[in-house]
């Protein structure tokens, strides 16, 4: 499969949240796939009480760092591979607040 959304539409909804890999291009890599909100490939998670520091270089960026288990970056060479072909992308941006106040955004295309 070349994304989360992929997997999600080949298992006719019935995926569960969780580490995938995917191959959008040539080499596979492993993500963390948001099946419940319907396929969502992550490419960032970050909690209020994350130790991992996103003060990085560029270098840490375009591979990525963190745990892809718990608060990371996918990195952007990879979000790139994603991004590169002839699908149309979505960006959706869920953030929680404190209070465990949810907003959601859409952008297309990404």
């Amino acid at each position: 499969p070349r994304d989360c959304f992929e997997i999600f539409q080949r298992s006719k909804g019935n995926s569960r949240d969780g580490l995938y890999i995917i191959q959008p291009k040539e080499d596979p890599i492993v993500v963390s796939c948001n099946m419940q909100d319907g396929g969502w490939t992550v490419i960032q998670h970050i909690t209020a009480n994350s130790t991992v520091d996103f003060d990085r270089t560029w270098q840490d960026y375009k591979y990525g760092f963190g745990s892809i288990h718990d608060n990371h970056w996918l990195g952007n060479e990879y979000i790139h591979q994603l991004t590169s072909s002839s699908v149309r992308y979505i960006l959706g941006v869920k953030l929680v607040d404190l209070n465990a106040e949810i907003k959601w955004g859409q952008y297309e295309p990404f």
